[in-house]
């Protein structure tokens, strides 16, 4: 380090204690002569230029770079002070996580890394040791052995990072990406949230050995923890919309569901029917299967040959055939709703509308009539009066 810059660094700064030091770096804290301020003071014996990238990112994740200096044998670099303490240190001490905590710790580690993926920085070595933990919020600190993902290079030149938490490739097998960092994550998810945990689908996949196999980004991680995290609440909403949706199906097209519907609306006080509706519920409540059948099911001939049949099985159904030269061609099949026992309505989707028949029983025959709706079938109209025959 050239002198001028030492003697600066001295004059502006106040040497309180050393909190490390190796072969590799040296670690002090210090504080600001002007504003007393602490901040933490490193300087490694090698050139980390990875540094100037992470001094240009301004996120509440990361710990703010207050100066840096590097050459090629030295990097020095002075950072804010995080008041708190390690993740590995809170797990030393004992300290077991609740779930909201885990989940809180998962996302913020899925955002701070995503953060460095999207600038194009692989940390390599993220561990416990290196997430501070302050007032509920993490930051990733340590990033001597992070560096940027470079194409067309088949593994890295420097083998960096903790045992235990580097993946396969970090120790030569090829070169890091995002998804290395991703293994890292899931040992440390492991660490927090134990074996037994919730999340131990997703940690599996995050430390598979090939990287292929692992999750594509961290964004894909956060995702996970959230599916898992309302999982339930899915499931039931789910439920609850596969529910709502056959309810308003058959609400619109089911009348004796719809009028069940509005009778329990009744009987809660949410509305009031009127007397004509009451009698067409009640009278349709009343119907019994023998006496539908006997009443309705029977083939019918109008006098220019068209033919109608109606039968019986979970509900009235019926089949037209029209007579043209002399060849018999299928109308109209579907399934009838009763509306009251001489009437009975047919209704289906056409072109330009909703297609409605509406059957009217009486003893020798039926009437049917049709709204103004085209025909969707194409033939002829099938209103007119139809005599029993059978």
């Amino acid at each position: 380090m050239k002198p001028e810059i030492l003697e600066y660094l001295e004059y502006k700064y106040e040497k309180i204690s050393v909190i490390a030091e190796n072969e590799d770096k040296k670690i002090l804290l210090l504080r600001d002569r002007q504003t007393g301020e602490y901040c933490r003071y490193k300087r490694i014996n090698r050139r980390v230029e990875i540094y100037r990238q992470i001094e240009k990112i301004k996120s509440p994740y990361l710990p703010e770079i207050l100066y840096l200096h590097y050459d090629e044998n030295e990097t020095v670099v002075i950072e804010e002070e995080i008041q708190g303490t390690s993740l590995q240190v809170q797990l030393d001490g004992g300290r077991v996580f609740t779930k909201k905590e885990c989940e809180k710790i998962f996302t913020d580690l899925c955002n701070a890394l995503s953060l460095l993926h999207k600038n194009g920085i692989v940390h390599r070595d993220l561990k416990p040791d290196n997430i501070m933990l302050a007032d509920g919020k993490i930051k990733l600190v340590d990033f001597d052995a992070s560096r940027e993902v470079k194409a067309d290079t088949l593994n890295d030149t420097v083998l960096l990072g903790t045992k235990g938490f580097a993946p396969p490739e970090q120790y030569g097998f090829s070169q890091t990406d995002s998804r290395s960092d991703i293994y890292a994550l899931g040992v440390t998810m492991q660490l927090i949230a134990g074996n037994k945990s919730k999340y131990r689908k997703i940690i599996k996949k995050c430390v598979s050995f090939a990287p292929k196999d692992r999750y594509g980004s961290v964004n894909a991680v956060k995702c996970a923890v959230y599916l898992r995290k309302y999982r339930g609440l899915l499931v039931f909403a789910a439920v609850l919309l596969g529910v709502i949706a056959l309810s308003v199906n058959s609400y619109y097209n089911d009348p004796v569901f719809r009028d069940d519907i509005l009778l329990v609306l009744r009987d809660g006080g949410f509305i009031t029917l009127t007397e004509e509706q009451e009698n067409r519920i009640f009278a349709r409540q009343s119907y019994d299967k023998t006496e539908i059948k006997k009443l309705w099911c029977g083939n019918y001939r109008s006098q220019d040959g068209a033919e109608l049949e109606i039968s019986y099985t979970d509900q009235l159904e019926f089949t037209a055939v029209t007579y043209n030269n002399g060849l018999s061609s299928n109308l109209v099949g579907g399934k009838l709703t009763l509306e009251n026992k001489q009437t009975a309505v047919y209704t289906t989707s056409a072109p330009k509308g909703v297609y409605k028949i509406t059957i009217y029983i009486y003893e020798n025959g039926v009437f049917v009539s049709e709204n103004d709706v085209p025909s969707p079938f194409g033939r002829q109209s099938i209103a007119g009066y139809y005599e029993k025959i059978e």
